[in-house]
């Protein structure tokens, strides 16, 4: 997970962000994945696919966090195809993804479970999400209520 910058860096959200993949451990349903496992998985962290892209040409697939950090650094595909032409995923991993069952990734302070595509609106606005301490350099990371009292 990576902390975004607060006000105090640019006016950046405060929030702390998961960065890549979805850990095994937030799979709720794990009896369901187990025949498509390979086809939901990063090529580059090997984790669950993250927001997902494709590579066009060979059909490899990436968390967008992991391939946005992989073309700061090359303009290639990590799978050294010849070419390289990247999309969002093809519907059919979208509809794959979609029958994942995830834990909230603020459990076990959320108990909160849906289908992976909503899961993403849920922790936008999950009452548990972590929030950094606006006052430099603390280092705090907890959820709001947490905050206050820290604060």
């Amino acid at each position: 997970m990576e902390i975004d910058g607060g006000a105090d860096t640019g006016g950046e959200s405060q929030y702390v962000v998961q960065k890549n993949g979805i850990s095994m451990e937030r799979v709720v349903n794990l009896q369901n994945i187990e025949i498509i496992q390979d086809l939901i998985k990063c090529s580059i962290c090997l984790d669950i696919l993250c927001k997902p892209y494709e590579c066009e040409i060979c059909g490899s697939l990436f968390c967008e966090d992991c391939i946005k950090d992989w073309t700061r650094i090359k303009q290639s595909c990590p799978m050294k195809c010849n070419e390289f032409k990247i999309s969002k995923a093809k519907v059919n991993t979208r509809k794959l993804l979609n029958i994942l069952v995830l834990r909230c990734i603020n459990y076990p302070d959320c108990d909160y479970q849906c289908n992976y595509w909503q899961m993403f609106e849920h922790e936008s606005k999950c009452s548990f999400q972590k929030i950094k301490c606006p006052n430099h350099p603390c280092d705090f990371a907890g959820c709001f209520n947490d905050l206050k009292h820290h604060l």
